[in-house]
């Protein structure tokens, strides 16, 4: 469940610094081929737009995709989210309060820098599931890449032991819309290994796309008050 909030900090989050050689095979961002989805997606589409689909693929991994349109500068969008440590500041605003009302099963406590390692931060989660209540703690290490019209954020979780979480892993690419002022088209996807099998049966997918879906429009939010502020 931690992948699709943490998915969508990466998500739609962002940040950027040099593809990372170590990610799984499946982690493979190719501009040409996000571009086509997200074109074939939003290419009629004006305004914000949001879609994303979430299921179980075996081997106890979630896995989340999606494309979303949003406003920004594809410029304005890597100056933000190159800046890693600064997340902490503007990412967590309302990040635990459902529009809704009622309360999220997972709530995101804390993004903390890791000194001298600028492209680093540990995420807190506080974890409220049936017969599962604790707080963990994982490292993430978010690269980025630039292109000349494309912007890929790469993000992988560092090595915990005794986690529940074995691997969270996960990419975004955004885009300058065409024909469209100071408007970006992104496509994200990502995937969480779970350590428990009973756990990965027990989550529904409702929920789990529930948990995630909220959440990703408040980041949204918050990225777009940032980029109004610079």
């Amino acid at each position: 469940m931690v992948t699709l909030e943490i998915q969508v900090l990466i998500a739609l989050v962002l940040a950027f610094s040099s593809v990372s050689h170590s990610l799984p095979r499946w982690v493979s961002p190719s501009p040409e081929s996000a571009y086509h989805i997200v074109n074939s997606e939003l290419s009629t589409k004006r305004g914000d737009y949001f879609k994303r689909t979430v299921k179980r693929v075996g081997n106890q991994t979630i896995e989340m995709e999606g494309v979303a349109a949003i406003n920004g500068k594809l410029d304005t969008f890597y100056h933000i989210a190159k800046d890693v440590p600064a997340y902490r500041t503007w990412a967590l605003p309302n990040i635990n309060q459902r529009p809704a009302g009622g309360q999220y099963l997972v709530k995101i406590l804390d993004l903390k820098p890791v000194p001298k390692k600028n492209n680093q931060l540990i995420a807190d989660f506080g974890i409220n599931l049936p017969g599962i209540r604790r707080k963990i703690s994982r490292g993430f290490s978010i690269f980025t890449e630039r292109g000349k019209n494309d912007v890929t954020v790469t993000c992988e979780s560092t090595q915990a032991r005794d986690s529940i979480l074995s691997s969270l892993t996960g990419y975004i690419i955004a885009f300058p819309a065409p024909k469209q002022k100071e408007r970006l088209w992104v496509y994200f996807k990502g995937r969480t290994k779970l350590e428990s099998w009973l756990l990965y049966q027990a989550i529904p997918e409702k929920l789990l796309a529930h948990e995630s879906s909220d959440r990703i429009q408040t980041v949204l939010d918050n990225f777009g008050n940032e980029e109004s502020h610079q």
